[in-house]
């Protein structure tokens, strides 16, 4: 398959599940962003913005309160999304476009992974071309991000232990 074919695929898998991961479910969640994504953020919209502390420091966040979209949502019905998100290409976090691969940190160099929260990770998990795709863009925004941030990150979804091997 090719790499436009796996953005189709891909999108018709998101569109089965409803966007469950831009959905706070039943205790909510956050998005850890950079310093770079919440200034660019901020000009787009107002959001609740939380801090996310780990043993590498503090990270800003977007808060996703318990039952509710994000609040980059275009539209929803219920708690299945009907319009995407309303950011796209790189205005949209490093967290969103990677999902539902995530990293975390070895060192200086991110490891990525598959997370098992995303009911379809399995299907994903073939899209090959999407996967290599997505880490070598991640790899580049990356380099805007401080190590603070990159650990912090990184330490959260470690700690879920709901780590695929890619």
């Amino acid at each position: 398959m090719s790499l436009d074919g796996d953005f189709k695929k891909l999108s018709s898998i998101c569109a089965k599940c409803g966007g469950g991961c831009c959905n706070g479910g039943k205790e909510g969640s956050n998005i850890i962003l950079s310093d770079v994504e919440l200034k660019r953020l901020s000009k787009v919209k107002d959001f609740k913005v939380g801090e996310s502390v780990s043993p590498f420091g503090k990270a800003s966040t977007i808060i996703i309160s318990k039952n509710k979209p994000c609040p980059f949502i275009g539209k929803t019905a219920g708690k299945h999304v009907t319009e995407g998100c309303i950011l796209s290409g790189v205005n949209r976090p490093l967290g969103c476009r990677l999902f539902p691969l995530t990293f975390i940190m070895k060192g200086d160099k991110p490891v990525f992974y598959l997370s098992a929260f995303c009911p379809y990770v399995k299907e994903i998990s073939l899209l090959k071309d999407w996967v290599k795709f997505t880490i070598k863009q991640a790899i580049i925004d990356l380099k805007s991000w401080s190590s603070c941030e990159k650990n912090c990150r990184g330490y959260w979804h470690e700690v879920t232990k709901k780590l695929i091997d890619l």
